[in-house]
Formats: C-alpha cells, structure tokens, sequence
C-alpha cells in the first residue's frame, strides 16, 4: 500500500507472516535476523505480523529466542531490553528436515495456527536463507504442502525470497528458473541482489529524474565514459568451497549489471516494478555480446598472490588458503570494457573492475563527462573533465567535480568538488539498511528492487562466453596475478590507457 505526504510516498506494508528457513545459520543471526528487530523497533513492521523460524538444529521457541536475543546484542548494538521482549514475543521457532514431505505438512498447520492467533490469514513469505542446492527441494515441498497457493483467505499471498547464486553457470540457472517456475509464478519470486537496496543506488534514479541538470546531459553527446568499481579488502575467508566453483566474474555479475541498468536504462514511465523491469530488460537487450576478439582485448582476469600485510604479518595468497588446490585458476579480479549499442549510449565504453584482496573497500559508480572546448576561454586549453563520483560504500556520497576560475587576478582555473555526504544529511532519520529495505519490500510486494528471471538469462547468456573461454583456451586471456592489498594486474590500468583513459 502508498501512502503519500508533501513530497514523500512511503510503501506499506500489510500485515503478514515471515518464515525464515536457515533460521539457525550465520545470514540469519548477522543479517536477517537483525534486519526484522530494527524494522520492528522502528515501527515498519506491520501491525499484524509473526516470525516461523526453521532451522535443524533441534530445539523449542524459548531456547531460539534466547539465541536470538544473545545474537541482537551481539550484531545490533544498542538492542533496548524492552524491545528485545516486544520483537522475541513474535518469533517461534519449528525443527526442520528439509527432506521430509511430513515437516512440511507440520509446518503447514503451525503457520494456520499462527494465522489464526495474528489474524494474519495466509499473507506469508518464505525467505530461503538456505544453501543454493536447496532451493528446489524447498520450493517443491512448499508447493506440494499447499503453502504457495494464494487461495483461502481474502487477499492471501505466498512469496519466497531467494539469495544469489541462482545457478552456477547458464544451464543450472535455465534449470534453476525451469522448476521455479513449475512451483510458484514470477510474481512470487523474489530475487535479492543487495547492491540495489543502498540508498545511493535508489537515489541515482531520483537524481536522473527530478534533476533536469543531469538527466539532460545522461547520454553520449556529453558523457565520455562510465566505470563501475566494486573492491573488497577481505579475501575469500571461509568461502573457498563456493569461490571455487563461482570465482568473482559469475559471483558478481549480477551487482555489477544491476547498478550498470540503474545508471543506463531510459527513464520509465512508472518506479513500481514492471516500470522498472521492462526499462531493464530493454537495456539488456542493447548491451553489446563480447566477441571471442573482445574477450580477449577487452577482459582481464586476476588472482591475488602473496603481499601486502595485515597486524605485522603478510598477507597469504588465495592459492595457499584453506580448500584451495595449489594450481587453482579461479579469479579472484576481473575487468571489462562493454559497450550499450542504443541511441542514448553508443559510443561510450563502460568500464568494470572487481577484485578481493584488495588496498580498502569501495564500491563506486563514476560518469566522466567529455572536456569541454572552454567556450570564450578556449585558449587556456582547459584539461579538467566533469567528473560526477557516486560512492555507494563504504561512504555513500556524491562527488561532484567542476571547472572553476582560481580565486585571484589572474586568469587560472582549477577543478573544485562539490560533495553531498548522504549519511550527514540524514543523522535525523532512522534510514533502512540492505536487508530492512528488502524485507519491506517483499512485505509490501514491490519487485522494483528485485531480479527478474529475464535478468538472469541475460547475465547468465553474457558471462558464459567470457569464462568458457578463460577455461578452454587460457593461452588467450591469461590468469594474471597480483599482490594482495594492491590495486589489482597492471593491465586493468592498461585497459582504459589505451583508449587515452584512466580509472578513478
């Protein structure tokens, strides 16, 4: 449901139940579990709400609740004693076996008791904090239990919400939609990718539509280029059985093309969320495929060595880690140059960089605008280029670069920033995190912000080419490597130095 004020329109929720399987691993005690206790304590859960956890360890409500309670203070800070007892009076917790037509059946009749005791009635999302390899067996349990039918009770809805990766290469995720789809409609499914619940990600979109000072200039006649930057200073720390079947192309291609549709996709008529999918997926279908020429020119995969220090003592490499073999090439960095052939963008190259290891944190989307021929001052033969820095974190700001005159009589320019600190001007608002805003979301039934199956073949339909090659033929597009705590191979800076470019 909207609710409009002035200027502001707030989606709320209705009331409803969450079930949370995995309810007893580390997403949900770091994150998720979290998530629900600020959205309580700051009242944007609904009036009428429950939380079924599900998980395997066996135990009854009251000792979850007391786990739960140890993890809040732990991962929330300043969790109040009364709000602690207010949020854990809504949780229960039921055994699983995820295996077991019975445990569904039994949970069947827990959550109509929980209806029935919240006046809730069949309005109930189903969030699969669950290894990937139990999507399936969930989604088919949960249909075969009768609890995806959006039947008996005015207004029932039944939703799930799943966790990259959705699939590992472009036949599983074909499979993984197929079956799906046999089990619940695309309007069920809920496909998280957190990069696009930050609010600096949201705020790209309001800057481009209410601004006329940028939405103007968004395009090829003054845009030179764009680079997407996503660096992680950790490595793959407890996660070398995943990162070695996925590696950091596939693991991240979806954060990468979602923030890359956000910045290039046409205005839509409508921000709800076929608005938005349908503008989506008509950039997708602009993007340019990489030629087996362009893989090889215009890739560069890395992996992270030995180097930099961390308390005193050097860092490892990813090949000496924990469940890594010695003669690993999965990449641990990866680089492009794209292109988007419509009207709006042809011409201008998008640039991408990912890497782990690296010298700090930062995700960064950067559009630099084409020099200017100085108008009247020509002559000074001007070198500065616009420059507009959307930092999304760790700090979530934006950055702004103009040509200005230096302050004295002479004649000189020099280039200034103008910065908006996005947490600085909103101190005063309880503003919600990744996982809050995706738990609204799916309360009030908002896909906006959320991957469609479309999205998936496309991203899927892109990289396959790109990593079949690295695979097959890896005398062509080498696995480079570099030191960790640097800024990754040299010849991700060679990248755009050959186009007479630099990243920043």
């Amino acid at each position: 449901m909207e609710h409009k004020v002035g200027f502001c329109i707030e989606t709320i929720p209705g009331d409803c139940g969450a079930v949370l399987f995995g309810g007893t691993g580390d997403l949900a005690a770091r994150k998720i579990l979290p998530a629900f206790f600020n959205l309580y304590r700051t009242k944007l859960l609904p009036r009428k709400f429950y939380l079924a956890a599900c998980g395997r360890t066996a135990m009854d409500t009251a000792a979850y609740r007391a786990s739960v309670k140890e993890k809040l203070k732990r991962f929330c800070g300043n969790a109040g004693e009364a709000d602690l007892a207010g949020f854990l009076e809504l949780v229960s917790y039921v055994k699983a076996d995820y295996d077991s037509p019975g445990f569904f059946t039994a949970l069947a009749a827990e959550l109509d008791r929980l209806d029935a005791g919240t006046g809730v009635f069949k309005r109930r999302f189903f969030y699969l904090a669950t290894p990937p390899a139990s999507f399936l067996q969930i989604a088919r349990r949960l249909k075969a239990a009768g609890l995806l039918d959006e039947t008996g009770a005015p207004g029932a809805w039944a939703r799930i919400l799943i966790e990259k990766p959705y699939g590992y290469n472009l036949a599983s995720a074909i499979e993984l939609d197929k079956e799906l789809a046999l089990n619940a409609g695309e309007e069920q499914v809920y496909r998280i990718d957190h990069y696009l619940m930050k609010e600096t990600i949201q705020n790209i979109l309001t800057l481009r539509s209410v601004n006329n000072i940028f939405e103007g200039t968004w395009n090829g006649r003054f845009i030179d280029n764009v680079q997407i930057t996503v660096f992680e200073d950790l490595g793959v720390e407890g996660r070398a059985d995943y990162f070695n079947t996925m590696g950091t192309a596939r693991d991240m291609l979806s954060h990468i093309f979602q923030m890359a549709a956000i910045v290039a996709m046409e205005l839509p008529a409508s921000f709800r969320d076929m608005g938005v999918k349908e503008a989506k997926a008509r950039l997708f279908s602009s993007v340019r495929k990489l030629s087996e020429e362009d893989i090889v020119k215009n890739t560069v995969r890395g992996q992270y060595g030995p180097g930099g220090k961390k308390a005193g003592a050097e860092l490892a490499g990813y090949r000496q880690g924990a469940g890594v073999t010695p003669d690993s090439d999965t990449e641990t960095f990866f680089a492009m140059k794209f292109y988007i052939d419509n009207e709006r963008w042809r011409g201008v190259p998008f640039y991408v960089r990912v890497g782990k290891r690296m010298p700090g944190k930062k995700t960064r989307i950067v559009i630099e605008y084409k020099k200017s021929d100085g108008g009247v001052f020509g002559f000074a033969g001007l070198d500065y280029t616009n420059v507009l820095h959307m930092n999304i974190q760790p700090e979530e700001s934006l950055i702004l670069s103009l040509n200005t005159k230096h302050p004295g009589p002479k004649l000189c320019f020099t280039r200034r920033d103008i910065k908006l600190n996005y947490r600085q001007h909103t101190e005063e608002y309880d503003v919600p995190g990744d996982y809050e805003r995706l738990l609204l979301d799916a309360m009030a039934g908002d896909q906006t912000l959320f991957v469609s199956s479309g999205d998936m073949n496309f991203m899927w339909n892109f990289i396959t080419p790109i990593v079949e090659l690295w695979r097959n033929r890896p005398e062509l597009a080498p696995l480079l490597f570099y030191p960790s705590l640097s800024a990754g191979p040299k010849e991700a800076g060679l990248l755009l130095k050959k186009d007479g470019r630099a990243w920043h």
